[in-house]
């Protein structure tokens, strides 16, 4: 199924190379890509953020940076309000991301690899206290400046949004600086290779927790605060998606795809992907072929 594609000419001023939007969402904003940057701060609510199929729980004082052509989905529960800042890259000055390439963004860069290591924790730093209403107030501001268009309100934008990027960059730096934080950045990264080394187990919190020789109690407990899930839903999401891959690129019966993406049985592949994906393995196989999907 292809991804829907946002293509900056629909979303942001030519002449321009910025747009500065407060949205309200409240249900869900299916999976997508787009040709420019995007930058979300939460004002109010709470809701889950996916990124290349990582998610997380963010809230108010959340700031989300989103790389073109990153696949991304807003889940929400009830009203989530948030700024959405949308950016051409060249609009950011060279003396903050460098020179050699437009997209070679600092701040995207400074992300990037600490992503691929440890896919649960993606792009997003979170502000609290004083810091979250220093950065609400300049993000208000924004949204002042790209609304009234006064003489000189590019700018200022400019101004503002090296302002916001240094915030972002040193709160991660102030995330990855931490010795606790490095810790638990590399128990996420062990069991995710434990559960990549048994993709078919049916893996509990209890095999999880034993692999980095942790309680189950304090691993889910951690776990859910670094990945916005538990480890259930995890598992889950990550069978999910396997099994969904089967299903685009291979013939393989569906009983084979619920054992190989570790559901263990049929009904419980048939009752688990129904729910999460809204229809059977096989709709899903025909939606995606245009074909006759396999039986059981």
């Amino acid at each position: 199924m292809r991804l829907k594609k946002l293509l900056k000419e629909d979303h942001i001023d030519s002449s321009e190379k910025i747009s500065v939007q407060q949205l309200l969402v409240d249900s869900f904003i299916e999976e997508h890509i787009h040709e420019f940057v995007e930058v979300e701060y939460i004002l109010s609510g709470q809701g889950l953020q996916t990124i290349n199929g990582c998610t997380r729980k963010v809230g108010r004082g959340s700031l989300i940076l989103i790389n073109y052509q990153d696949r991304h989905s807003i889940e929400t529960s009830g009203d989530m309000d948030y700024v959405n800042i949308l950016l051409e890259p060249e609009f950011v000055s060279h003396e903050l991301t460098g020179v050699n390439h437009d997209f070679d963004m600092l701040a995207i860069a400074a992300f990037s690899d600490f992503d691929r290591d440890a896919c649960p924790i993606y792009p997003v730093v979170e502000f609290k206290g004083r810091e979250m209403l220093e950065l609400e107030s300049l993000i208000r501001t924004m949204l002042d400046e790209f609304k009234q268009k006064r003489a000189g309100y590019i700018t200022v934008l400019k101004s503002y949004v090296n302002i916001l990027f240094t915030a972002y960059l040193r709160k991660t730096m102030e995330m990855l600086g931490t010795d606790a934080y490095r810790d638990v950045r590399q128990t996420v990264r062990n069991v995710l290779d434990y559960i990549e080394a048994f993709p078919s187990s049916r893996l509990s919190l209890k095999d999880l927790a034993g692999a980095g020789f942790y309680n189950p109690s304090y691993f889910s407990r951690m776990f859910r605060e670094q990945c916005g899930m538990t480890v259930r839903e995890y598992l889950c999401r990550l069978r999910i998606q396997s099994a969904r891959k089967m299903l685009e690129e291979t013939s393989l019966k569906l009983y084979r795809i619920a054992i190989q993406a570790g559901f263990g049985n049929s009904s419980s592949f048939y009752r688990i992907f129904r729910e999460h994906v809204g229809m059977t393995p096989e709709e899903y196989r025909k939606a995606c072929h245009g074909s006759k999907g396999d039986k059981k």
